[in-house]
């Protein structure tokens, strides 16, 4: 007898005495859980449009994207990093990697694509600086 809350037997009240497993009706709940031995299966899902659909970015277009962009994020990373220099860097870095992995996407994902770009960039430059200030202040102790 299985006793579990994802599982439940289902039998005739007169065969309560003698269990058969072999004429035991085995039901799932809807909730699968780790006990399962199979998880439920899903359907794909469905595209919202035809990939031929989408209209994808052209060079023109990610270049006037990447104009009216610019500003917004040296002045947000530039709040974060505080420094002006530094804060280039981490623009130009996450401009180019837009260009180079994302420049294939539809236009109306660029913003989205970039800000979280822009973010990993600035978080991968506070990294690397805890690195370098780690660093140079245990050589500045030899």
């Amino acid at each position: 007898m299985i006793c579990s809350r994802h599982y439940r037997i289902v039998r005739p009240k007169d065969e309560w005495a003698e269990p058969k497993v072999a004429q035991d009706e085995i039901i799932l709940s809807l909730a699968w859980s780790k006990h399962a031995a199979t998880p439920p299966r899903r359907q794909p899902a469905q595209p919202l449009l035809d990939s031929a659909q989408i209209p994808l970015a052209t060079e023109q277009e990610l270049s006037d994207f990447l104009k009216s962009v610019e500003r917004r994020a040296f002045k947000r990373t530039v709040y974060h990093v505080r420094n002006d220099e530094s804060a280039l860097d981490v623009v130009q870095n996450s401009m180019m990697k837009l260009a180079e992995h994302y420049g294939h996407k539809p236009a109306s994902e660029l913003p989205m694509l970039f800000q979280r770009i822009l973010s990993n960039c600035t978080l991968d430059w506070f990294r690397r600086q805890k690195v370098r200030n780690a660093l140079f202040s245990n050589l500045s102790e030899f």
